[in-house]
C-alpha cells in the first residue's frame, strides 16, 4: 500500500491516522463547556485541503446563550499536513449547524445546514462572498449536509430528512455569481434523485462512480442507478477514496442526544475500490460520532 494520511473529524476532536500507527492519534481536542464560564465547542465536522494546510470547521456559538443546543458560527482552523500546529484562522458567524465543507481555490463552501444554505467564503481575503440559498426558507429544510466541488461543478447534497428521497443539486459554478450576496440554487440547479435512499450523507467520487453514504442503513450506496456497495454496519457517515482503497466512518447507531457523547466509540474501515471486501478496521476509541473524512498521500 502506498502511504497516506487519514484526517478524521469527529464530535470529540480532530484525528489522524496513517499505516503502522497503534491508534489514530489527536491532533484538537474539543473544548468542553464550564456553565456560565465558557460555552465550548459543539465538535468538528468539516475538513478539506488548502495551500498545503488542512482546514477544520468547529461549530460554534459565539455570542449565543450560555446552554444553546445547537451551533450558530463556525472557527475554521488550519494544521499542517503533519497533524501539528492547530490554530485558529477565522471566525464566521451565521453559519448555523455546519456539516461538510469544500475548497475549490480560494473559495470555501460551508453548508450553513441550520439556514438550508450553502455559504461562500474566501479563504484569501476573509470574507464571506455570497450566499447559495436552496428554496424560499431560512429554516433547516432539506437538512443540507455534503458539499464537494469537481471539474468546475459544485454538488450540494439535501438529506430531506427522511421525508423524502434524498437530492444532490448539480451546480455550474460558471452559472454562480459570487459577486451578488445572494444565489439562487434552484435556478440554476440540476438534481438528481436518490431513489430510495433517506438520510444520506456525503457525496463522494470513487473511480467512475458518484457514492454516498446512508447512515440509518449503515451501508455505501452508488448515487447513480441506486445500488448498495457494502453494509460496514452501524452508523455511517464519511467516505474518501484513495489508491489503496475506500476509507468509511462509523459510529454507534444511537439517538440523537446521545451521539456524541465522550464514552462513544467510532471506527474506520478501509474497503476495496470495487466494495467486494474489507481490508482494515481501525477504532476510534471515546471519539463520540464519525463525521468526515480527508486523505492526504
Amino acid at each position: 500500500m502506498k502511504p497516506e494520511k487519514i484526517f478524521i473529524t469527529t464530535s470529540q476532536g480532530v484525528y489522524l491516522y496513517s499505516d503502522g500507527m497503534e491508534a489514530p492519534q489527536v491532533c484538537l481536542k474539543r473544548e468542553k463547556r464550564i456553565p456560565f464560564f465558557k460555552k465550548g465547542g459543539f465538535g468538528f465536522f468539516g475538513i478539506a485541503s488548502w495551500n498545503n494546510q488542512v482546514i477544520v470547521a468547529s461549530r460554534e456559538n459565539f455570542s449565543r446563550q450560555q446552554f444553546a443546543k445547537h451551533s450558530e458560527d463556525v472557527q475554521l482552523y488550519r494544521f499542517d499536513n503533519s497533524g501539528q500546529n492547530p490554530r485558529p484562522i477565522t471566525k464566521i458567524q451565521g453559519v448555523a449547524d455546519v456539516h461538510q465543507i469544500a475548497i475549490d481555490g480560494d473559495l470555501c463552501f460551508l453548508t450553513d445546514t441550520g439556514h438550508n444554505q450553502v455559504t461562500v467564503y474566501d479563504m484569501k481575503t476573509n470574507k464571506v462572498l455570497s450566499q447559495i440559498e436552496v428554496g424560499a426558507e431560512r429554516e433547516d429544510v432539506n437538512h443540507i449536509n455534503a458539499v464537494t466541488v469537481d471539474k468546475g461543478t459544485l454538488y450540494i447534497g439535501l438529506n430531506n430528512r427522511g421525508k423524502q428521497d434524498a437530492q444532490v443539486l448539480s451546480i455550474s459554478m460558471s452559472k454562480l455569481d459570487f459577486d451578488k450576496p445572494m444565489n439562487q440554487a434552484y435556478a440554476v440547479a440540476e438534481i438528481l434523485t436518490l431513489k430510495e435512499l433517506m438520510h444520506t450523507h456525503d457525496f463522494e467520487k470513487v473511480g467512475d462512480d458518484w457514492v454516498v453514504s446512508a447512515s440509518h442503513q449503515g451501508a455505501v450506496y452508488r448515487a447513480q442507478p441506486t445500488e448498495m456497495l457494502c453494509e460496514p454496519g452501524k452508523w455511517v457517515r464519511g467516505i474518501a477514496a484513495s489508491e489503496n482503497g475506500v476509507w468509511v466512518g462509523i459510529s454507534e447507531l444511537l439517538d440523537r442526544k446521545n451521539r456524541h457523547r465522550e464514552d462513544v466509540d467510532g471506527a474506520l474501515a478501509l474497503w476495496t475500490s470495487d466494495f467486494s471486501s474489507e481490508l482494515n478496521r481501525v477504532a476510534l476509541q471515546s471519539a463520540g460520532q464519525v463525521n468526515d473524512l480527508l486523505i492526504l498521500s
